[in-house]
């Protein structure tokens, strides 16, 4: 979240800022300790928590920084491989994720997305396939995968570059669609691709969301 609130109802002292303005001393980023009391009593604060969150001390504070990120709020429409879409709202595509609930694993899913306009709802998006294969394991997790997402639209064949719903990491399918993890030069080569780029740092972002999620949990 943006606004963050060291909340005095779970024995903080009242801060309320940015989320900037809370650095992580812990490398593990197990504790986020407030820039004012250096105390980790820190969640993210929103329309839903708010009341419970803040006090007479802080409130008016709070709601100016709040209502001053709902108005940079932006809609994107995410359209998934079995033809459903759906309208979300966020701060940015990976923010408008996690406030849908939308996980990174299943991102793979998502057939394309574009911001929109208010005024002319066009926006530029990403295309990709998504077709069953035979089970194979990611070289990277390990996990066993039967679909097999493509970013230009084409269905799998010997020399395709897939992604893991599970840890993101980036495959090739073999001759006989199996998966192999990529040479450097492949690599190096697929992530040039425009659509590679969006939808992992998507995925990287969902999940750091989910994670500090987990954090306030």
């Amino acid at each position: 979240m943006s606004i963050l609130i060291c909340s005095t109802k779970y024995g903080g002292c009242g801060y309320v800022g940015k989320s900037e303005d809370w650095p992580r001393v812990d490398p593990d980023g197990d504790f986020l300790p407030c820039p004012c009391c250096n105390e980790d009593h820190t969640f993210g604060l929103c329309e839903e928590n708010f009341e419970r969150l803040t006090d007479d001390r802080n409130r008016d504070r709070a709601r100016e920084l709040l209502d001053k990120e709902e108005k940079r709020i932006k809609k994107f429409e995410l359209r998934w491989n079995d033809g459903k879409t759906e309208i979300v709202e966020g701060n940015d595509i990976a923010d408008a994720c996690r406030r849908a609930g939308i996980g990174a694993g299943a991102l793979p899913a998502l057939n394309y997305w574009r911001p929109l306009d208010e005024n002319t709802s066009i926006g530029i998006g990403i295309s990709m396939v998504t077709t069953e294969v035979s089970s194979s394991k990611c070289p990277g997790c390990g996990k066993s995968l039967d679909l097999a997402t493509s970013f230009k639209g084409e269905e799998p064949e010997a020399g395709t570059a897939s992604i893991c719903s599970e840890c993101g990491s980036i495959a090739i399918f073999g001759e006989n669609l199996e998966l192999r993890k990529p040479t450097e030069a492949e690599l190096e080569e697929i992530k040039k691709e425009p659509a590679v780029q969006q939808l992992l740092a998507l995925m990287e972002n969902v999940k750091r969301f989910e994670e500090e999620k987990g954090e306030e949990g």
